[in-house]
């Protein structure tokens, strides 16, 4: 399930838009980039400590600026005032205050959404997945053969 807000236009009034908030859950995996896409922003407040977090990155892959638990356990994927917002777990009012300063400030919305967007699509495309597998399969066989 995940917690999107609709777009909303910059003419907006904020207790309008920022009450708009739609929940999804289910769906086709190919319709997640447009679904995705007819949001302003994505919003990931789970509170506990994740191994994989799919949900955000494909947010950001579809250009989507990014709000975060800062407690999720995954501080390498996401950097806070570069790629994403976050705020600490239980914090319900800095996640609002969060969730309205992307609504009042699209120059940040749109830089937060660029950076993650070029950090998804270069970090974990394919290719770049399948190298550094390679690589770490490469490195271990030769520290095997050299002991």
């Amino acid at each position: 399930m995940a917690a999107a807000a609709p777009r909303c236009s910059p003419n907006s009034e904020p207790t309008r838009c920022s009450a708009a908030v739609e929940f999804r859950s289910g769906g086709l995996q190919r319709e997640l980039p447009s679904i995705y896409q007819a949001h302003d922003a994505f919003i990931y407040p789970v509170e506990r400590e994740e191994t994989f977090v799919g949900a955000p990155l494909e947010a950001m892959a579809c250009g989507l600026p990014v709000i975060v638990n800062q407690d999720h356990g995954a501080e390498d994927l996401f950097r806070w005032q570069e790629s994403c917002l976050s705020f600490p777990s239980g914090d319900a009012g800095l996640l609002a205050n969060r969730m309205l300063e992307l609504s009042q400030n699209p120059h940040l919305a749109h830089q937060l959404a660029q950076v993650g967007q070029n950090e998804v699509l270069t970090r974990y495309q394919f290719t770049t997945a399948v190298e550094q597998i390679e690589r770490y399969l490469e490195d271990t066989v030769a520290q095997w053969q050299s002991a």
